[in-house]
């Protein structure tokens, strides 16, 4: 039978929506957790994921010691093996529609009679991020949505792919998506079919640099200091004039992302915050500080 390892770090309650919190998440992507969940349960935040379960024990235990050196003794990390099928059961239990912003509604594969009266997205996670249980997909969500001409654009860390998804429901004219992780560009394409839009956006797997400009607008939602790190690669894709969407970031994070970004020619517009996550949108002037 097939398994995953079923991977969870515990803390304070205290820690969530802080940097705290951030860091962790951090650490469990860089392992290889394509999709982290949070639960505040009894005092304490658990952030869980899943790996492959090809993955040798002894990479875990070199991991576990390299973040528990660095996090100090207020966590505490743990795996287990897990059956796919018991994963994928209780992930669908768990999972329920979302309604986002005025018009979106994230929706379930699995469910039957979707609303009438919202832009239905139906959506099937696999393993891969961004189901919109997170806010920062909300924010984005919300952000795309207001965005009057999506244009061609680039998703860039598109995880299951929801917010490329979005972006052509609600009339982008074409996309390109990228994800460095291949299960989550195998999701995204699982899930432009699920909605019939394969043939409007590209997939690919790699980072920013594998994509050629210009593009109308990009939108961005992993790690904050990933967003800083990629601040040129987006003003070598935008179009001057063209839209930019940015989150995964922490309130506390914001101004330093947004910083990085306006010394590549992004104006920030507008601001959007929720559960301690912001989210930064904006338009590119094409010119760089001190150009």
């Amino acid at each position: 039978m097939k398994y995953l390892w079923a991977v969870q770090i515990e803390t304070a309650a205290e820690a969530a929506d802080t940097e705290v919190e951030e860091t962790l998440y951090w650490y469990l992507t860089e392992l290889g957790l394509p999709f982290v969940e949070r639960e505040l349960v009894g005092g304490r935040m658990q952030l869980r994921g899943y790996l492959a379960g090809e993955t040798q024990a002894a990479v875990l235990e070199a991991w576990r010691t390299h973040v528990e050196q660095q996090m100090g003794g207020a966590i505490r990390i743990d795996w287990q093996p897990t059956a796919i099928q018991d994963w994928q059961a209780a992930w669908q239990k768990h999972w329920q529609p979302i309604p986002v912003g005025e018009r979106l509604v994230i929706w379930p594969r699995w469910l039957a009679n979707p609303p009438r009266d919202r832009l239905v997205i139906p959506l099937d996670p696999g393993m891969a991020f961004g189901t919109g249980e997170h806010a920062t997909t909300r924010l984005c969500l919300r952000a795309l949505e207001a965005e009057p001409q999506l244009g061609r654009f680039a998703d860039i860390g598109c995880g299951c792919g929801v917010l490329t998804v979005a972006a052509l429901l609600l009339g982008a004219e074409s996309g390109w998506a990228v994800d460095i992780d291949p299960i989550a560009t195998a999701a995204t394409l699982a899930n432009l079919e699920l909605n019939r839009l394969s043939d409007r956006a590209t997939v690919l797997t790699g980072s920013a640099g594998v994509l050629q400009g210009p593009v109308d607008g990009t939108v961005s939602n992993i790690l904050a200091e990933v967003v800083i790190d990629l601040a040129p690669e987006y003003a070598r894709l935008v179009r001057p004039g063209g839209w930019g969407i940015f989150s995964g970031l922490l309130v506390t994070q914001a101004d330093r992302v947004s910083e990085a970004l306006s010394k590549q020619g992004f104006q920030l517009g507008q601001r959007l915050e929720e559960g301690g996550w912001s989210c930064l949108t904006g338009h590119f002037t094409g010119k760089s500080a001190g150009s």
